[in-house]
């Protein structure tokens, strides 16, 4: 069978809170619309950003989503300069703005209405905030009385309010380009830059003093980290400091990975080379000649020899290299090591394990030079040795087995 069940207002158990996400209460300002005609409201939200403009700004925005009961309940919303309505804006606290903000009664619930604003703590310390009332040219001072009440009507505009956000200087922060850099760059502009004071310091104390001559003034040849600038200005809506956060950027590592470093032509000369890079831009030299862009590229080297294979990766103006050599034999090798092979040669890492396939107890093993000085000798006690070569110069050596029957020689590439 089918019916209809009806829901009221009063068979309501839970009250949910407006759909804003729940964030510190150090990371925005929070902007509240009431009034006295219902219990209806709405929010809108200020949120810190250096990157935001004063159009709409793409992943720091978002768009406004407005109630289906325009009849009853206020609606309030931020409008970009480009004329896009917002729920939540990016607002650079190191910048003046001004703020369109759009608050409007219900159809059916004209009459006094109350627009709060929350400011987070430590924040937009040095600026004048300001709200103008369009429609009656009130203008209040946020950071005396952070609330406004004012009278809605037929004929009150949507676009009635905007925030003015004045700093006595603007300031553009570049962080290091690179980690562990020095060259991030902290730059001041504005009317009251000439002829002040202005002191740089972090945790350690005072930087540096500068006085400005122009409108213009930059400190520069930073590390990433926390700075306080302080003006001889005087400030006459907050203090006379700015703290100012630049970012160190991630670490820029080169590397890669191959499933062996000692390859055969004609048996395994094709080698995937697995990047495990984090840089944005890879630029592959293979040591013989040729060249690759590629993320994870393949490649087959055609004749024997040692080869340096080099990975410059770069994230912007970063860059940074991995060299691995790479050992290609003659496919007859192989089959001579097959046949004729009485010990297998392991390098990784700084240690080259040494193990014999058949053990009579009078195997010794040299390592020299390829001029013939002697770097290592010793007695197998069992299958293996493990010798530490991090301290070995990089370079070919000569790995011999001797023993009462023969002596096998083979080359091993140390780096």
């Amino acid at each position: 069978g089918t019916g209809t069940i009806f829901f009221q207002e009063s068979n309501k158990v839970r009250t949910d809170k407006a759909f804003v996400k729940s964030v510190t209460s150090d990371e925005f300002v929070r902007i509240k619309l009431t009034g006295n005609v219902n219990s209806f409201y709405d929010e809108a939200v200020l949120t810190f950003n250096d990157e935001a403009t004063e159009n709409f700004d793409f992943g720091i925005d978002r768009n406004k989503l407005y109630t289906h009961l325009n009849d009853v309940a206020p609606s309030l919303a931020i409008k970009t300069a480009d004329n896009v309505d917002l729920s939540i804006a990016g607002l650079n606290e190191y910048k003046s703005y001004n703020v369109n903000l759009k608050a409007y009664a219900g159809t059916n619930a004209y009459g006094n209405y109350t627009i709060d604003f929350n400011f987070p703590e430590n924040s937009l310390i040095n600026h004048c905030i300001t709200l103008e009332d369009l429609e009656t040219g009130t203008i209040t001072d946020l950071k005396v009385s952070p609330s406004y009440n004012f009278n809605t009507t037929a004929n009150s505009p949507e676009e009635r309010f905007i925030i003015h956000f004045t700093t006595p200087f603007e300031t553009e922060v570049v962080s290091p380009s690179c980690n562990a850099l020095t060259d991030g760059k902290i730059k001041l502009e504005g009317s009251n830059i000439n002829g002040n004071t202005f002191t740089l310091s972090n945790s350690q104390g005072n930087i540096m003093s500068l006085v400005g001559s122009s409108n213009e003034l930059s400190f520069e040849n930073l590390v990433a980290g926390q700075y306080t600038i302080t003006s001889s200005q005087a400030s006459s809506c907050g203090t006379s400091e700015m703290i100012v956060n630049l970012t160190e950027p991630s670490v820029l590592t080169a590397d890669f990975k191959v499933e062996d470093d000692v390859v055969y032509i004609g048996y395994n000369n094709t080698i995937d080379f697995e990047n495990k890079s984090n840089g944005t831009e890879n630029n592959w030299n293979f040591g013989d000649g040729t060249t690759s862009s590629e993320e994870n590229p393949t490649h087959v080297f055609q004749n024997p020899g040692f080869y340096i294979v080099t990975l410059i990766t770069t994230n912007g103006n970063c860059e940074e290299t991995y060299s691995k050599t790479i050992e290609v034999r003659t496919a007859t090798s192989v089959k001579e090591e097959e046949e004729n092979s009485i010990f297998n040669l392991v390098n990784t890492d700084g240690l080259l394990t040494v193990t014999l396939l058949n053990n009579t107890n009078k195997e010794t093993v040299r390592i020299t030079t390829l001029d013939g000085s002697l770097i290592f000798n010793s007695t197998f006690n069992s299958n293996t040795i493990g010798i530490d070569t991090k301290a070995y110069a990089k370079g070919i050596y000569l790995v011999t087995i001797t023993n009462e029957n023969s002596s096998k020689t083979e080359k091993v590439f140390i780096q």
